[in-house]
């Protein structure tokens, strides 16, 4: 889990990663403790582009 909370320390620009990305993004971030920040990120995704892997992230942050 320490590996995962270190390499989300230095996000990249949300707003520049893919739909996909950011549910996977988001629900890192659900599972490291940060929900506000993920759940913040996941509200803005449309569900309906994602993977089926990309969307158990996604519903993970929300």
């Amino acid at each position: 889990m320490e590996g995962i909370r270190a390499s989300l320390v230095n996000l990249p620009d949300i707003t520049r990663l893919s739909p996909g990305e950011r549910a996977v993004t988001a629900g890192l971030l659900s599972l490291t403790g940060k929900t506000a920040q993920a759940y913040q990120i996941a509200e803005r995704i449309p569900n309906v582009t994602l993977l089926d892997e990309e969307r158990v992230f996604l519903n993970r942050a929300k």
